[in-house]
């Protein structure tokens, strides 16, 4: 029997804690305590209604919070290796009428 592949939560955490490490190396390089990475927005169309789908959101953002549906978010690093980045996004409210 083959061996089982890792869990994808195991998968993610090690990614997630490489990912950590070059942004933490790079912060610490160029002298920088909080780094904060945005996802990027949808474009908007103002001439029209219909804004159509969500872009994607930017891939340095990607990396780390893989929420594609979610523009307008923000990945928030610190230099201290104990603390957790912090996610911060944006969800909507749904009108009603």
């Amino acid at each position: 029997m083959p061996e089982q592949a890792a869990f994808p939560e195991a998968l993610y955490e090690s990614h997630l804690n490489e990912v950590l490490s070059q942004h933490r190396e790079a912060m610490k390089a160029e002298g920088v305590g909080v780094l904060v990475l945005d996802s990027g927005a949808p474009s908007r169309n103002h001439y029209d209604d219909d804004h159509g789908p969500s872009a994607p959101v930017a891939p340095h953002f990607a990396r780390l919070a893989p929420m594609i549906k979610h523009p307008d978010g923000h990945v928030i690093i610190v230099d201290d290796t104990a603390e957790k980045p912090r996610l911060l996004y944006h969800i909507p409210s749904m009108l009603t009428i």
